[in-house]
């Protein structure tokens, strides 16, 4: 029983630090995807595309 015991505490255990190692991964990959929205001109080219799409949205309005 003691070694059964054992096995399962391992299993466990390696089960966790995969888990542990997966969300850290998966939150990385977030931090980076989220990066690269700071930059000014990067904004510069999304302010100057939305403000383009809202004047032909508003060009369609009777």
């Amino acid at each position: 029983m003691n070694g059964a015991y054992c096995a399962a505490v391992d299993v466990l255990q390696t089960l966790v630090i995969a888990r542990g190692a997966g969300l850290g991964i998966w939150g990385v990959i977030n931090l980076l995807e989220g990066w690269g929205n700071d930059s000014p001109i990067v904004n510069k080219k999304y302010q100057k595309q939305s403000a383009e799409r809202g004047l032909q949205i508003a060009d369609r309005v009777p």
